[in-house]
């Protein structure tokens, strides 16, 4: 019954949904538990699902030949969809979205969410936002790879991420970085000598 109510408290402070709109959302999904490493979206398939990551973390990657490139990495609490673009254009995506941890969340099917949606229009504007949210973390990414080196990368993922490092492959968190895993390695000594 605690995990409900810090959930409630959650959702209630990311939306402007009053609680029992929140107790009326929370009802149309499934509460889930995800293990590690599973993927919830492939490319070619279209974003049918949105999720409230209760906790863990999950990555957004492209994949070329043998080699893999992380996106976007999210940790809960936290709504998160698989795919932005191929949820809202119901479009093929072009990622894969993996789990890194074990997740527990709520799940929604879109045909439900937009119908809550309709119902509720400030669901709208808390879409909308998080919309705008992806864009500027999106461009934040674009500058800091323009404007900052691999260890001032680093330094800013240690202080957005607290502890992630110790919890997901570093090769991700390299990847995520635009570095090789090795530069991240020499980064990490140096800050440890």
């Amino acid at each position: 019954m605690q995990e409900i109510e810090k959930t409630i408290k959650q959702i209630l402070k990311a939306t402007t949904l009053n609680k029992l709109e929140t107790l009326d959302l929370m009802a149309l999904g499934k509460e889930k538990t995800i293990r590690r490493k599973t993927l919830l979206l492939s490319p070619n398939r279209v974003a049918d699902k949105a999720y409230f990551l209760m906790g863990g973390t999950i990555r957004h990657y492209t994949q070329n030949k043998n080699e893999q490139f992380t996106k976007n990495l999210i940790r809960g609490p936290r709504f998160m969809l698989p795919s932005l673009t191929s949820f809202f254009l119901g479009t093929p995506s072009t990622i894969y979205c993996e789990s890194l941890t074990v997740l527990e969340v709520i799940e929604w099917d879109k045909k439900d969410l937009t119908t809550f949606a309709d119902d509720h229009p400030k669901m709208y504007k808390f879409l909308l936002r998080g919309v705008v949210n992806a864009f500027r973390g999106k461009e934040e990414k674009e500058i800091a790879f323009i404007t900052q080196n691999a260890e001032q990368r680093y330094l800013h993922f240690l202080s957005a991420y607290p502890n992630l490092i110790n919890e997901i492959p570093i090769q991700y968190v390299a990847s995520f970085l635009g570095i090789r895993p090795e530069t991240l390695s020499r980064i990490r000594a140096k800050r440890i000598s």
